[in-house]
């Protein structure tokens, strides 16, 4: 957000159903937040996209939903060109986040996404190929 410029982002933050602190910690995020000029959005949830009888994805969209209320509700307090970065509980660098942002703009494209891997054995593999499986379709 330095980098970018505090004018030129907003935080926005849909936590879950955790009982590790993880929501006083973010909830005390709005104080510093507010120092450095930047736009914080706070929520936590009580979906839960593995709940039993419930549509996993469904789920998912619910939260993401949640985490962009701001911009759906308005649009015109951002740019047209705005660029979503969503992140789940995985640790990304400031690098991480900078090359997701470049290569959207770089390539031209609607949505970039980072690489979800796992190892099958000793191999490593990408994970997540449902979520990239219209990215054939536009080769």
């Amino acid at each position: 957000m330095y980098f970018l410029g505090p004018q030129n982002c907003v935080l926005s933050i849909v936590e879950g159903r955790s009982d590790d602190g993880t929501f006083e910690v973010l909830n005390q995020l709005s104080a510093s937040m507010a120092l450095l000029g930047i736009r914080y959005h706070f929520k936590s949830s009580d979906i839960n996209p593995l709940a039993k009888g419930g549509d996993r994805i469904e789920g998912l969209a619910k939260l993401r939903n949640l985490a962009v209320r701001d911009l759906i509700a308005h649009p015109e307090h951002y740019d047209e060109d705005t660029t979503v970065i969503f992140s789940n509980d995985i640790s990304l660098c400031m690098e991480d986040i900078l090359e997701i942002i470049h290569q959207r703009k770089f390539q031209g494209a609607d949505q970039t996404c980072a690489m979800d891997w796992t190892y099958v054995g000793d191999n490593p593999t990408f994970y997540d190929v449902w979520v990239s499986s219209d990215c054939t379709k536009c080769m």
